[in-house]
């Protein structure tokens, strides 16, 4: 193992460095964590971002044969890991559908472009705590069902100061994360939406990717990609894009993911673009969301030119939509009443009838 110091015009490799008057030399790594990791041998002549991705591009219709919208999203996902400490949410990527062949050569290509990316199985908290924390991993999880601690694993990983108490010490395990899921709406959630690209068998048949082929991708792209980091960094961390047009779940993982072109307009809105895709598949998916029905249940009250309702009157509202949209639980006039006041809501003094909003 050796460093590579960008100086901000050129590239240094060596056993060691001395900078600011501490001596720096490769973190330790066990043998069989080194073998499983397909990391840079040099670091190539800079180059733009529309070359390097489309270059990606080409490798993963061979191997993977996704749509267009896809190879955009896993292109810039890889990118992304690169840039990862720069943002206050790690992205993670879910590859779903029944397809095992395109799964496991996703996840294969994955190995080859992505920062550090280490396979596992079992995302073991424990183990994976064990782990040295300064590589910063890109954690590939193979396990299709993913377990309660598991998905609580993801939650912590995802986000910055997402500390995880192991022995009476708090373990920082912010990485980016891909995970392999049977159904997309087991990967929902309102915090941390993931990065969806289906793996399914209608596509055309890809090439087979085998050992040698992964080894010649990552040899080419590993140095490319790192070259690429060091030249934008700077630019990736100060970059500001205009999300708005999607919604408020879905707009720190485009922004994150549009930042890593900083020099080129086209290719972040491209990005945006193929995001804003599953964002509409997405705002279909909230038509039971409770919160949503929620407000519209008071919107309801408003087309009936009402100037007020009762949170009971609320409830029964929302819990009719609900139940005609065939959404399963119930929601009580005391959920409800939470809800709004975390909504911002201040229902009136209480009355002999009850909390009028």
């Amino acid at each position: 193992l050796r460093l590579a110091m960008w100086s901000g015009t050129r590239t240094r490799v060596g056993s060691e460095f001395e900078h600011g008057g501490q001596l720096y030399e490769p973190a330790a790594l066990d043998p069989t964590i080194l073998k499983a990791l397909f990391l840079p041998t040099h670091v190539a002549p800079a180059e733009p971002a529309r070359q390097l991705l489309g270059d990606m591009g080409r490798v993963l219709v061979t191997y993977a044969g996704i749509a267009d919208r896809c190879v955009t999203l896993f292109t810039r996902f890889s990118l992304a890991t690169f840039f990862a400490q720069n943002f206050s949410m790690a992205p993670w990527l879910a590859i779903v559908g029944p397809d095992p062949t395109r799964r496991m050569q996703l996840i294969q290509l994955l190995r080859c472009f992505c920062w550090h990316a280490l396979p596992i199985f079992d995302p073991n908290v424990s183990l994976i705590c064990a782990l040295p924390r300064e590589w910063h991993f890109t954690f590939l999880i193979q396990q299709p069902n993913l377990s309660r601690q598991a998905q609580r694993f993801l939650h912590a990983t995802s986000r910055r100061g997402g500390y995880v108490l192991r022995q009476g010490r708090l373990l920082d395990v912010y990485s980016p994360c891909v995970v392999l899921a049977d159904d997309p709406c087991e990967l929902s959630n309102e915090a941390l939406p993931a990065i969806e690209i289906p793996a399914i068998p209608d596509l055309p048949e890809p090439a087979l990717l085998t050992d040698e082929g992964m080894r010649k991708i990552a040899a080419e792209f590993q140095p490319r990609l790192l070259a690429f980091f060091f030249a934008n960094n700077s630019k990736v961390r100060g970059s500001a894009i205009d999300v708005g047009a999607l919604s408020f779940s879905m707009r720190e993982v485009a922004r994150n993911l549009a930042a890593c072109t900083p020099d080129d307009v086209s290719l972040q809105m491209e990005t945006l673009k193929a995001l804003r895709e599953q964002d509409d598949a997405t705002r279909v998916a909230r038509w039971t969301d409770e919160n949503s029905v929620l407000l519209e249940s008071l919107l309801s009250f408003c087309h009936d030119a009402r100037d007020g309702a009762y949170i009971g009157e609320i409830a029964d509202t929302t819990q009719y939509i609900l139940a005609e949209r065939g959404a399963p639980g119930k929601l009580n006039a005391k959920a409800v009443g939470t809800r709004l006041r975390l909504m911002q809501f201040r229902p009136e003094p209480r009355d002999r009838v009850g909390y009028r909003l």
